[in-house]
């Protein structure tokens, strides 16, 4: 039997910044232990930061429209002889990240960028199409003029 996963979700959950960096931390400590490391600067969408000593350069991205990321942690598997079940807890949401680079800002050729347009792709491509839109776009093509090729 395939694997399945079961993510709980608690009604309300705190909304937490998510940040992509461009390190391996090692460390096993929190957030607030390695502050003494991160020094951050900037607006809203084009920041600047030191992690230790090294500049790093950020933009902060939304997620698309409808979209909502969950951070999740594990609480457990169940393993019956007839499916192995990991059980997933969401601990905080988020709607936007920062990406962050060595030095430049991450532009919108940025993999995670691109990435997340896939998302927004990904729905126009499997939207429902009604047959009135059909017939209204072939009008659309028949009443084009056709330029002839120079």
């Amino acid at each position: 039997m395939a694997a399945t996963s079961v993510v709980a979700i608690p009604a309300t959950i705190r909304d937490e910044s998510l940040h992509n960096l461009p390190v391996k931390i090692t460390s096993n400590a929190t957030a607030a232990q390695l502050k003494d490391q991160w020094i951050q600067d900037g607006d809203a969408d084009t920041q600047q930061a030191f992690l230790r000593g090294r500049l790093l350069r950020g933009a902060t991205v939304p997620l698309p429209e409808g979209y909502r990321g969950l951070l999740v942690r594990s609480s457990g598997s169940q393993i019956s002889s007839d499916e192995c079940q990991r059980h997933w807890a969401a601990s905080s949401a988020f709607s936007s990240l920062t990406l962050w680079s060595h030095d430049v800002t991450p532009g919108p050729s940025d993999p995670m960028r691109r990435a997340l347009e896939w998302c927004a792709l990904s729905n126009r491509v499997h939207a429902q199409i009604s047959p009135e839109e059909v017939e209204e776009e072939l009008r659309a093509i028949q009443s084009a003029p056709v330029s002839a090729p120079q």
